[in-house]
């Protein structure tokens, strides 16, 4: 039977332990973390002016 489960939304990876859902791993989390700080992600919206 195939296991069921959330996939770490950065690699892809079935997480190791429930404490660092939504990702696999502390390395995942902080690579996100990263993203973000570096501005690679942005959310949709009007520019403050």
């Amino acid at each position: 039977m195939e296991e069921r489960g959330a996939l770490c939304v950065q690699c892809r990876r079935r997480p190791a332990a429930p404490a660092w859902r939504p990702f696999c791993s502390e390395r995942c989390k902080l690579f996100d973390l990263q993203n973000w700080l570096d501005g690679r992600y942005r959310i949709p919206g009007q520019t403050a002016e």
